[in-house]
């Protein structure tokens, strides 16, 4: 398990929400023979299959569903680590919304920079 990169975290999310690998190689900009290899190397390095095959598409199994939870929880905690470094730096990052009247709109520029 060593060798388990996020990349291929990443490569087992887009297969189970994807539902095919295919779909998956598309919204990761991949081939579909690059997911299938990757998806190899993550059931070699972990010695379990983690997706049942079948025509109408892929199913995961008991262990895909951890390899699954653990990859949203990674990139969970990663985005929260993003947040507190932006917080240490000083950028913060977030949505305002302003409503102002018609008049407004010749001053509201200038307070709001």
């Amino acid at each position: 398990m060593r060798n388990i990169t996020l990349r291929h975290l990443r490569i087992i999310s887009a297969i189970h929400s994807e539902g095919k690998i295919i779909n998956a190689a598309k919204a990761l900009g991949l081939t579909g023979p690059a997911v299938t290899l990757q998806l190899q190397q993550v059931e070699a390095e972990a010695a379990i299959q983690l997706f049942e095959r079948a025509p109408q598409g892929m199913r995961p199994t008991d262990a895909g569903l951890a390899f699954i939870e653990a990859a949203h929880a990674i990139d969970e905690r990663l985005r929260l680590l993003q947040e507190e470094i932006d917080a240490v730096k000083g950028i913060r990052k977030g949505h305002l919304i302003v409503g102002a009247v018609s008049t407004a709109k010749y001053f509201a520029p200038q307070i709001i920079a």
